[in-house]
């Protein structure tokens, strides 16, 4: 369980990892009570986001259960995928490909970790400016 969450100084949790996970009450409470302020409010939640990867409870918990908070940031969110959809990797793909960077797994605090070999960079034909 301490890997699922961790527990905060007033005694409350907060869940480090949401996908094929059970639910607590709490969770389950706040999940339908969102459901019922979007209803209320003749408001539609962007796809993907109130499905089994619990998404929607990601926002949730991190914008401390605030339902119009949680709602506009899903929808900026959803607008900024939108237009990043698109974008053109091929300028950068031969450095990525190189290994000089890449993502290997999360740490505690579930962040992403980000690994830049410089002894790759300082081998390789790639300068700085290709990494900008």
């Amino acid at each position: 369980m301490d890997d699922i969450f961790i527990v905060l100084d007033n005694g409350d949790y907060q869940r480090l990892i949401f996908n094929n996970q059970e639910l607590r009450e709490k969770e389950t409470t706040h999940l339908e009570e969102f459901r019922g302020y979007m209803k209320s409010n003749s408001l539609v939640l962007p796809a993907g986001y109130d499905d089994a990867n619990m998404v929607l409870l990601r926002f949730l918990q991190g914008l401390k259960w605030d339902h119009k908070k949680t709602y506009d940031d899903i929808v900026r969110h959803s607008s900024f995928l939108n237009e990043i959809r698109d974008y053109d990797l091929s300028p950068i793909w031969p450095v990525l490909k190189t290994g000089i960077m890449y993502g290997y797994k999360r740490d505690v605090s579930m962040r992403p970790i980000i690994v830049i070999n410089v002894r790759r960079i300082l081998d390789s034909k790639v300068t700085v400016r290709d990494l900008l």
